[in-house]
Order: structure tokens, then C-alpha cells, then sequence
């Protein structure tokens, strides 16, 4: 199914639901999939492709300011902190002609990022920005073949950042009030920040008493049960409060940044806590609860085993805990040799 009128050097085409382009480049005719169902991603595609015929490679920056263009497009849940770690990208390879990034260079940057003590974590996290504005350059026939690109170990990555009961009473009293609701529902749900900033009125079932995520940064449902008495008394208050469909907000309006709030509540309450180390506590006391792996994935959002450990923290209260629930075993064991 071809579809006319599109460009005056390239023409948009179907196979099944997957949008195709046919256009010339370097005298020879090139068809290619888009990769895409969606017919203004496909067409904004195309005219990249055949916006610049006489043009050989372009600067990496010029691609890589497509290419996050693309991913906003695209509904991106992540795109701010893609565009966080696009910044470093850039200032390493945005002088450079796409032909001339090789496998080789790639790894030498990741070697002067190393030796800049970038932690892993994040370096991985530029690779992936090299590796899609690549993908990019494939797609509009600027190179053949996408170069090796090979991200480093996390291993013993694992965060160490949480809150004790005691740490999140003294940082929520410091607070200002138009925050305290929002922390303590992350800390009780472990919830990501924008999807709790986001969260709307919709979202609230009350005939059952459950909260439902329409779409997270997985791409998946999620539902919360509104059970605890915490909880409830936490959505009723926020019911006193509405003001608009925001359920967390400031006098009816988006909570936006409010890094400087947060950092201001931290040295007041003499911590240096992260609005992340929320997450990984509500995970640290799920498991803590008894629930099993598969439930708390449900409810926090991760997608693997893998993720859920890094953020499930084992620290030395917990140790002295779990061997203090063994005493009794010994004492039994004692006892039974002993009539022994």
C-alpha cells in the first residue's frame, strides 16, 4: 500500500501494519523499514532521510538531537534522564562525523569516563544514548553497521541508600506540606516520582479500594490496594485537599522540581537522603513483611528478579535480626540432645 503526496523524494509504504520507506540515495534506490505502526513517526522518519541526499555523514550532535526528538515522540518514559546522560554524550562525540565513530573510539571514551570515575551504572546509561543514535544512523543509510557497543558490569552496584522508621518521621516533619503526603505514599507504595506526581483522580477505585497505574514507565498496569489505614487515611486527606485532578499537588497546580524543598528538608533533619532511597526502602519493607517476590514486583513495578534484588538491601540490623529469630531453634536443638 503506498501512500502518495508524502515527500517530493521518498514515498511511505506498508508491509502488513509496519510503515516502509522507498527513496533514492548516492543514485541507487533504498527501501527500509521505519520499524514503527504509527504514520507521523514514520513520515517525520522519512523526511530525515531525505532532508540531506547530498550530505555523506553529519556531525553526531546533529543525530543525536534527532534521535531524542524521536524517543519524545515516541511517548518516552524515561526521556529525561535520557536527556540527562545525552548532555556527557554529547560533549564526548558531538564533534564527531557520524562515519567516523567506531568501535574503538566508543571504547575509549568508556575508558576516559572510567578513569573520570564515572561509576558503571551511569556509563551504561550514555552507551545506550550512543547506541540509539547509531541505530539511527543505520536506519538513514549514513553507516552500513552498527559498531560493537559493550556496556560494563554492575556488579556490586547494588544500593545502599534507605530509610529507617525513625530517618523518614524526622525528614517528614521537615517537610513542607504540600510534600508530606506525596513522600509518605512513595514510602509506603515505592512508587517511581513521576508516576506518583502524575497520579490522577481517575486512578481511584473507591468501590474497591485500589489505586490503578494506567501505564507506568514499563508500559505495564499496576494496581495498589488502598488497605492499610495509613493509606486510607492518606487518600482521604488527599480528597479534603482536592483541587483539580492532580491527587499530589501545590494549590492545584504540578508539583514540578522540587529538589530544592527536599534538599532543604534533608539538612534541617541532618541527613543527605535521596527521593530514590524512598523506592528501595518500600521494597526493603515489603520483603521484610513476608510478601513474597512476585507480589512486590506487582506492586513496586519491577519487571525482573534481577532489579528487585539490587534495591532489596541487606544490612546489619536485618542480619542481627534473622539470627536472633534463631535462638530459639538452637535452644531446641540444645534441649532435644540433651534428653538425648
Amino acid at each position: 500500500m503506498y501512500l502518495r503526496g508524502q515527500t517530493s523524494q521518498g514515498t511511505l509504504f506498508k508491509i502488513g501494519n509496519v510503515y516502509y520507506a522507498n527513496y533514492r540515495r548516492d543514485n541507487r534506490r533504498v527501501k527500509v523499514s521505519l520499524k514503527t505502526k504509527d504514520r507521523t513517526i514514520a513520515l517525520m522518519k522519512l523526511k530525515e532521510m531525505t532532508a540531506h541526499p547530498i550530505e555523506q555523514s553529519p556531525y553526531f550532535t546533529r543525530l543525536l538531537t534527532q534521535t531524542l526528538d524521536m524517543m519524545q515522540l515516541k511517548g518516552l518514559k524515561s526521556h529525561d534522564t535520557v536527556e540527562y546522560h545525552a548532555r556527557a554524550v554529547r560533549k564526548a562525540l558531538g564533534h564527531v562525523q557520524v562515519k567516523d565513530i567506531s568501535s574503538l573510539m566508543i571504547q575509549r571514551t568508556t575508558l576516559l569516563w572510567l578513569k573520570q570515575k564515572v561509576k558503571p551504572a551511569t556509563i551504561n546509561r550514555r552507551l545506550y544514548v550512543i547506541r540509539q543514535t547509531m541505530k539511527q544512523a543505520v536506519l538513514y543509510g549514513y553507516i552500513r553497521s552498527l559498531p560493537t557497543i559493550t556496556n560494563l558490569s554492575e556488579r556490586g552496584n547494588e544500593r545502599q541508600g534507605f530509610f529507617s522508621a525513625d530517618e523518614f518521621q524526622r525528614l517528614h516533619a521537615e517537610l513542607p506540606d504540600y510534600l508530606q503526603d506525596m513522600c509518605l505514599f512513595a514510602y509506603i507504595t515505592g512508587w517511581r516520582r513521576s508516576e506518583i506526581t502524575g497520579l490522577q483522580w481517575s486512578a481511584m477505585r473507591w468501590d474497591t479500594m485500589v489505586l490503578r497505574l494506567p501505564q507506568s514507565k514499563s508500559g505495564e498496569q499496576r494496581v495498589f490496594p488502598v488497605v492499610m489505614p495509613e493509606m486510607v487515611a492518606l487518600m482521604q486527606r488527599r480528597l479534603e485537599q482536592r483541587n483539580g485532578e492532580l491527587i499530589f499537588h501545590r494549590e492545584g497546580e504540578p508539583l514540578g522540581d522540587f529538589k530544592r524543598a527536599w534538599k532543604s528538608a534533608n539538612k534541617r533533619a541532618g541527613m543527605d537522603k535521596l527521593f530514590h532511597d524512598l523506592r528501595r526502602t518500600a521494597v526493603r519493607n515489603l520483603i521484610a513483611a513476608g510478601l513474597p517476590e512476585r507480589l512486590v514486583m506487582a506492586l513496586t513495578g519491577h519487571r525482573t528478579n534481577h532489579m528487585l534484588h539490587r534495591y532489596h538491601v541487606l544490612v546489619e540490623a536485618d542480619l542481627r535480626d534473622a539470627m536472633a529469630g534463631l535462638g530459639s531453634f538452637f535452644e531446641w536443638s540444645k534441649n532435644g540432645l540433651m534428653a538425648s
